[in-house]
């Protein structure tokens, strides 16, 4: 049930990052081509491009979580014999999840504090824009959630 939940956070993951992946080029190379063929800067699109890269960014985190691609941590933990190393993922899983928590919970209050708040110039409040990072927030806790009960056949699977 919870690694179901897990794919299915990541597949959503995966699949929403590569539209704002698309949506973010075509618009910087509509801005290149305005700016540099027409002589006519488009005013919307670095702002768009920005804010929709901190959605990807945040959502796009909770795969890495999924894969337990934590570089850093992976070359230290490897030092370690297999039990000592399902500790240190359930620990990790337990730093991030609270991380988590604290960055939902600002990620919120942000979203919900600028929601009366519109950009002006892609006319979108701006809680929407926040939003990103509360949603990143809980998909990151999920996945930390799921990687608790997963670190042994984690070990398991990169021997």
């Amino acid at each position: 049930m919870l690694s179901r939940l897990a794919g299915f956070v990541d597949s959503f993951a995966r699949n929403f990052t590569t539209v704002i992946t698309i949506v973010i080029v075509v618009t910087v190379i509509m801005q290149v081509f305005c700016r540099y063929i027409l002589g006519y800067s488009l005013a919307w699109s670095e702002e768009l491009a920005r804010n929709l890269l901190v959605w990807l960014v945040m959502i796009g985190v909770s795969t890495a979580f999924y894969k337990g691609n934590t570089i850093a941590v992976e070359f230290f933990r490897e030092r370690f014999p297999e039990p000592l190393q399902v500790l240190l993922i359930r620990i990790e899983n337990l730093f991030v999840m609270a991380f988590a928590v604290v960055i939902g919970y600002f990620g919120c209050f942000f979203a919900i504090d600028n929601m009366v708040q519109k950009n002006p110039v892609i006319n979108i409040s701006m809680g929407v824009l926040y939003l990103g990072i509360l949603i990143g927030s809980i998909m990151i806790f999920i996945q930390s959630f799921v990687g608790l009960f997963m670190a042994k056949k984690r070990i398991e699977s990169t021997q």
